[in-house]
């Protein structure tokens, strides 16, 4: 778990490091609540068939930025993955993990990644396929 929150402290500081130019950072504003995730899981009650689309969603409270990991490695966007962010309120963040074409290969331990003033929570789940069940005749 430790090698996780270490990996999504660096890909966490590049990130910010690359977008800190168009941030507005307010020196004076102090945080008071850490960051935390509520939930991690698939959206809406999908089995993850093979060949199907699922999401992974990760709602996540007082955090400024978030990632994915796959078995301690970040999830690059492109092919197959998508990532998508939505500011719920009340210092809320939601993002969400797109993953296409389902295959045997993306089963594993996912990783969400919360970040807020130096601080990251993590919290995983374990991602299993199911082949389609056969059709009715």
């Amino acid at each position: 778990m430790e090698r996780n929150v270490l990996i999504c402290k660096a890909l966490l500081l590049i990130f910010l490091t690359s977008v800190s130019a168009a941030m507005v950072i307010n020196p004076e504003k102090k945080i008071s609540n850490l960051p935390f995730i509520e939930s991690f899981g698939l959206q809406g009650k999908i089995i993850p068939y093979i060949g199907s689309k699922v999401n992974l969603t990760c709602k996540m409270k007082h955090a400024e930025a978030g990632i994915f990991l796959k078995a301690g490695l970040a999830i690059r966007e492109g092919g197959r993955f998508r990532y998508i962010f939505e500011d719920s309120g009340h210092d809320g963040l939601v993002a969400h993990l797109e993953i296409t074409d389902v295959s045997k290969e993306d089963e594993g331990v996912f990783t969400c990644c919360a970040f807020s003033a130096g601080i990251i929570t993590t919290k995983t789940l374990t991602f299993k396929t199911a082949p389609y069940p056969p059709a009715s005749i």
